[in-house]
């Protein structure tokens, strides 16, 4: 390290290096554990969801509901499809049963929630017969369910049986793009099945289907499964995914659909987008109206084998550019794929949960959190109460009866803070994220202004001065 009469001797450097310092301390993203989860052979009980990957998940109404999956149990050889329903609290931070419901035991569907605050469950593989204990390879299963706020069968969709498909909610109406589909002849042999990239409209209000199939006179993705689509304003964004029927297998291409042009004059217009990071499939991804962003994260690359991955990504619409998130410190998800992801579009946060890895070989129910408009402080649940770390003259225990109202907390934050939270109310989210959060940050920044101003007139009068030869 550098002493002070080092600093004086060689003012430059020493700044230089000083406001490196600074910059790296003052990153923005941070991963914070809020559920550390159960091992693959350990009964969670009725506290939370058992291990799994190919999950539903949807924000409905304050709060995530997850429904199904599925899990191999290694003790038994048992491949588990799992039939049951949670809704997760974001304001206790706890998971509540809901309900089993083994008619629609699946997994690899998708989850959507409708303008109508409905939600619906669509395709998947059911592993060839309810309460499935061994796996028939392309078993899907056609049959739609509406599982919020109750639970009935919806009859089947109109097309090929299918799962590892997307599905996004705009006007009341749900649009299902790709996956890889089934028909009878494929569930007693493999290769017959084959990854779609058909578009179909389910209207909710009316109950009815329109199939859209892709034409060659227009620009269209290539057939796919486990890529992820989001809304965001009237386009559908798709990312990645995996196919059958390529060379390489993965997908790092974006692509946009304008679904107001799709609705009301039938018209599709696709529109091919710069490349995404790196190929992948079985990611989750995450889009944020009013940032107008769309977060990446996890999946896989497929060749041999499968390299699971834990990296970050955002895309900025209005930009059209891609850039890496890079977390400050602390740890993250393990890397996985076949996880399930949600925002909380009130806080900007994305939520993280289950999956597959192959660096260490497990299931996962962990829950993780971030904040899509940089480093809130860090927060950490202590025996169902909410204590803020790291905040200049904040909190270091548990007040009243265990949590921490919004009134008091407002009281003993930090001003900073509660700018941070009002730049986010106020809908100035692009102000919010370019504030960091480091303890002490603001002075410190001071204190570097300050001492390089000094550094600079100590350098400057150093160059200043007269050489002076000796003999």
């Amino acid at each position: 390290s550098y002493s002070f009469c080092t600093l004086l001797m060689n003012p430059m450097p020493s700044l230089i290096l000083l406001l490196a310092f600074h910059v790296t301390t003052a990153a923005e993203y941070v991963w914070e554990t809020i559920d550390r989860g159960t091992l693959p052979s350990e009964q969670p009980g009725e506290e939370r969801p058992h291990v799994r990957y190919g999950s539903g998940m949807a924000f409905v109404e304050g709060s995530i509901m997850m429904a199904h999956g599925y899990h191999f149990h290694h003790h038994t050889s048992a491949a588990v499809w799992l039939g049951d329903h949670w809704q997760y609290d974001l304001g206790t931070q706890k998971w509540i049963f809901l309900r089993w419901h083994h008619k629609s035991t699946r997994y690899k569907h998708t989850l959507t929630t409708t303008d109508s605050n409905k939600v619906i469950m669509i395709g998947g593989d059911d592993g060839g017969h309810r309460y499935s204990q061994s796996h028939v390879w392309g078993a899907f299963t056609p049959e739609v369910f509406e599982v919020y706020p109750e639970v009935r069968s919806l009859g089947s969709f109109p097309e090929a049986k299918r799962q590892g498909h997307s599905a996004v909610s705009y006007r009341n109406k749900i649009i299902v793009f790709g996956g890889i589909i089934a028909t009878e002849e494929s569930s007693k042999d493999s290769t017959l099945l084959s990854d779609s990239s058909d578009l179909l409209v389910y209207d909710v209000d009316l109950n009815t289907w329109d199939h859209i199939q892709p034409t060659t006179e227009l620009q269209w993705p290539l057939g796919r499964r486990s890529h992820t689509a989001n809304m965001v304003g009237s386009s559908m964004y798709i990312f990645g995914g995996f196919s059958r029927h390529t060379t390489d297998k993965n997908f790092d291409d974006l692509w946009s659909l304008d679904i107001d042009k799709l609705l009301d004059s039938k018209k599709v217009v696709w529109r091919k987008l710069s490349k995404g990071p790196s190929q992948r499939g079985g990611h989750v991804a995450v889009s944020d109206e009013k940032l107008g962003v769309v977060w990446i994260h996890g999946g896989a690359l497929c060749k041999q084998g499968c390299d699971c991955l834990s990296d970050l990504w955002e895309y900025n619409i209005r930009l059209a550019s891609w850039r890496e998130i890079v977390i400050a410190r602390g740890m993250r998800p393990v890397g996985r794929h076949f996880h399930s992801a949600i925002l909380d579009p009130v806080k900007h946060q994305m939520y993280v949960t289950g999956g597959e890895s192959y660096a260490p070989y497990s299931y996962w129910n962990d829950i993780w959190r971030i904040s899509l408009t940089g480093a809130a402080p860090n927060e950490k649940l202590v025996d169902n109460a909410l204590v803020y770390e790291g905040i200049p003259g904040g909190i270091k225990s548990l007040m009243g009866n265990g949590r921490t109202t919004r009134e008091e907390l407002e009281l003993i934050r930090a001003p900073e803070y509660r700018e941070h939270d009002r730049l986010v109310r106020e809908g100035h989210l692009e102000e919010a994220r370019e504030m960091h959060f480091s303890e002490g940050s603001t002075v410190l920044t001071v204190f570097l202004c300050l001492f390089a101003c000094f550094l600079i007139i100590v350098y400057s009068a150093r160059m200043r001065a007269p050489h002076v030869k000796t003999w």
